[in-house]
């Protein structure tokens, strides 16, 4: 399993939805996405298009408020030396470095601090739109119809394809005392990485996608909900 399923994998796994690799990689809801067996993905274009112009597909939106942690295989401590090597300041309040570190391959830290939810509202007509392009060739197997989704904003997220990485997070500001409930894409602390080990990647974007619900046509000739589960979006 190559860097780009493991990160999908252990999202979902967490957290219920599916995080898109490349992590930046944009989506919007009708789009029609091609996901590799690697787990990579690229666009092709969206169901409107593809169904022409007298077909006509109701979304829904609605804002994500509260900010959201998430972490796999990983802690977060305060560091004891800052940038430069210097000793960090200790206390409640000090300015200080934070360490994140992962304990197994997979790991991840995903963290935003607000978003929109959108979603298809008739998945029965987007199913049948589906089945009617696959039965005319149209439509691959790796294919996938995004009808669910989260656009974080701003977000930041960690990952790593190594056991036993981290990498070192310097604040522009003081932090509170207790730094593993910090949600580092706030950007009241200003975060920037100083060094991280090999195998540690990091994304700190405006826009972060996250798909729960998708459609892909099966080899046994239906259009199913293969990512079907999904947490509250708020």
């Amino acid at each position: 399993m190559n860097e780009a399923q493991n990160y999908s994998n252990a999202v979902h796994e967490e957290t219920k939805w599916w995080g898109t690799f490349p992590i930046e990689f944009p989506l919007k809801i009708g789009e029609i996405i091609k996901q590799d067996k690697e787990g990579g993905m690229s666009h092709v274009g969206d169901i409107q298009t593809k169904l022409g112009a007298g077909v006509i597909f109701r979304t829904e939106s609605s804002p994500v408020s509260a900010a959201v942690t998430w972490s796999h295989h990983a802690s977060r401590n305060r560091a004891a030396t800052a940038e430069g090597g210097a000793t960090a300041p200790t206390g409640v309040g000090a300015q200080a470095a934070v360490k994140v570190s992962f304990s197994a391959i997979a790991g991840f830290v995903l963290d935003y601090v607000a978003g929109t939810y959108h979603r298809l509202l008739d998945v029965d007509a987007a199913r049948r739109a589906v089945l009617g392009l696959a039965k005319n060739g149209e439509w691959e197997s790796d294919y996938v119809l995004v009808t669910e989704m989260i656009e974080a904003s701003p977000a930041t997220v960690i990952a790593s394809s190594a056991q036993n990485s981290s990498i070192l997070l310097n604040a522009s500001v003081a932090l509170p005392a207790n730094v593993g409930g910090i949600n580092l894409a706030d950007p009241k602390f200003g975060f920037s990485s100083s060094s991280s080990t090999e195998g540690v990647y990091q994304s700190v974007s405006e826009d972060l996608f996250l798909s729960t619900t998708a459609l892909r046509f099966t080899e046994s000739g239906g259009a199913d909900g293969v990512r079907s589960c999904k947490p509250s979006p708020t």
